[in-house]
């Protein structure tokens, strides 16, 4: 069974197959650990203070959260199959560089060790809200 085979299956929430090749195996978890550490790179940053804009914002940091904890599960998976120790991360660690919600703001501001003020400052600037003109 190729590593296509193996990743789809992974996604379906269904084991690998016994008869998989481990450097099949192998091949798949480097590729979804990648894949993991890019998501965990990308920052999502949804500040907002109408009730349905947070709420929107929520949404989309939920599912980027339970994405990160399903990549987590397969890599485990294939961990696994591979005899390896699966990985147990600390607390929270699905929610790096997530900041949603209604304490959005502080919550980025926290992390960039900046005052609210020049985090929502540099936000304008950087989706061009002050042109020109």
């Amino acid at each position: 069974m190729g590593p296509k085979k193996i990743k789809r299956r992974l996604y379906a929430n269904q084991d690998i197959p016994t008869m998989a090749s481990d450097e099949h195996v192998r091949e798949v978890m480097l590729d979804l650990t990648q894949t993991l550490f890019d998501k965990l790179n990308q920052p999502y940053r949804w500040m907002a203070v109408a009730w349905s804009a947070v709420q929107a914002g929520t949404w989309g940091g939920e599912r980027r959260r339970r994405s990160r904890e399903k990549l987590l599960t397969m890599i485990n998976k294939c961990r696994s199959f591979l005899c390896m120790t699966e990985w147990k991360l600390e607390k929270g660690w699905s929610s790096h560089n997530l900041h949603y919600g209604f304490g959005a703001v502080n919550s980025w501001s926290r992390e960039s060790g900046q005052a609210v003020e020049m985090v929502i400052f540099e936000q304008f600037l950087k989706e061009n809200y002050f042109k020109g003109g």
